[in-house]
């Protein structure tokens, strides 16, 4: 968020190999082939639990800054309280002509789908929350691999140590909680539960026909891909 020109100046500060996370689709940046892509993917229907979770969480200043006089496009409405209120124009309607799903915010299914085309390249990497989840250690070294990066023996202890939610959320209240800028409950709230299934329970079975309205326009694999991971399809 903010001016480029900041963002380049912290890269070129970066001392180590360069990283950047973005949420763009892979129409929405320039693509370098010197580059490595790491793209990570989740079931829709978690994406919308965990979505829910962070807009309904949202204070006064985060709306005030999404919604700066000098914003492109609508105001950001506030979000309703109950998320099957927010679902049937999240799951079927986008915030841009061009974008099946995601109102208010992004597509989630034309983010995936863009990058989704690409996956064959020997830049991209695709990365499944719940094969993190499952296993996390076997994940990462798939990641390693990709970026070629060894990883000693004796750091794994530490390593997977580190990327708990439960070291996640120790670490950003370990300097100030700023997420309570944005969010209400800060870094308890920002990272919630980090399971995955909450929706069930919550999306009834009209809001799955819903969902399964727009999963069907995916490609097959990349449907079986995002609702069972690594394993269900042949990424």
């Amino acid at each position: 968020m903010g001016p480029i020109e900041p963002m380049l100046v912290a890269l070129d500060a970066q001392p180590h190999r360069r990283f950047v996370k973005s949420h763009l689709a892979a129409d929405g940046l320039r693509f370098f082939p010197q580059a490595k892509y790491i793209v990570v993917g989740r079931d829709t229907r978690d994406v919308f639990m965990s979505f829910f979770n962070h807009y309904s969480a949202y204070t006064d200043l985060m709306f005030s800054i999404l919604n700066d006089p000098d914003r492109p496009g609508a105001e950001l409405p506030k979000c309703p309280e109950d998320p099957r209120e927010l679902w049937p124009r999240w799951i079927a309607e986008g915030w841009f002509e061009w974008e099946p799903d995601g109102w208010p915010f992004w597509s989630h299914h034309h983010h995936l789908s863009t990058w989704w085309d690409v996956r064959d390249l020997p830049n991209v990497l695709f990365v499944h929350f719940g094969d993190l989840k499952s296993d996390p250690r076997a994940e990462i070294e798939r990641i390693a691999t990709f970026c070629g990066i060894e990883v000693a023996d004796d750091a794994w202890q530490a390593l997977l140590a580190s990327v708990g939610i439960d070291a996640m959320r120790a670490e950003a209240r370990g300097t100030d909680d700023p997420l309570q800028m944005a969010f209400e409950g800060g870094a308890a709230r920002f990272f919630y539960k980090g399971d995955s299934g909450r929706w069930r329970g919550v999306l009834t079975d009209d809001d799955l026909a819903l969902y399964d309205g727009a999963a069907a326009t995916l490609a097959p694999e990349l449907r079986r891909w995002l609702e069972g991971g690594r394993h269900a399809s042949a990424v």
